[in-house]
């Protein structure tokens, strides 16, 4: 079985990264200042739809060691007694 490689590659096409500095500072100098906050009140909208509230653990060592400590009605004890 012989796979044929594509002539064209990537590098023939530029791909603009879409929050690239020189975009971001000339679209927002053409916006009118009622654009720029409704631009940043629907970007609001569209991270508030995305928010996640369950319970995450940020530090697995952390939570190693509230695992291994000794706890009396869900406290945790103190060794200073």
């Amino acid at each position: 079985m012989v796979s044929l490689v594509p002539e064209s590659t990537t590098s023939d096409t530029t791909i603009a990264h879409p929050r690239s500095p020189t975009e971001t500072t000339e679209s927002t100098q053409m916006l009118s200042p009622m654009d720029r906050k409704a631009t940043r009140v629907m970007r609001y909208r569209e991270k508030k739809k995305t928010r996640k509230f369950e319970k995450r653990i940020r530090y697995a060592s952390r939570k190693e060691y509230a695992e291994k400590r000794p706890r009396i009605k869900s406290w945790f004890e103190r060794g200073m007694k």
